[in-house]
């Protein structure tokens, strides 16, 4: 069974950005490095990504990444109205 992992914002390293640890508060690992806002990560459902806001592309956007950090994705871009970096269930229809 795999260890729960938590994800986090932190200015630790003087800009914020995203971090995993597992739940015991072992394996502290960085996950996104930018000079620009990282933040408020959520798990998707099945824990395969993390959505977090980021002002990287100038405005606030979600991006996506998995948990080791790679595959990077900009969900949108916005003009100027921040975006909610979250995950949404798709309604029926």
């Amino acid at each position: 069974m795999e260890t729960p992992k938590l994800a986090f914002q932190t200015n630790r390293a003087g800009t914020y950005d995203v971090y995993v640890v597992d739940a015991d508060g072992a394996n502290l690992r960085q996950r996104t490095r930018n000079p620009a806002f990282d933040g408020d990560p959520n798990w998707a459902p099945d824990g395969t990504r993390i959505v977090f806001e980021s002002t990287r592309s100038g405005n606030s956007d979600p991006w996506t990444m998995k948990p080791d950090g790679s595959g990077l994705f900009q969900v949108t871009t916005s003009t100027s109205v921040d975006e909610l970096a979250d995950w949404q269930p798709i309604p029926p229809g």
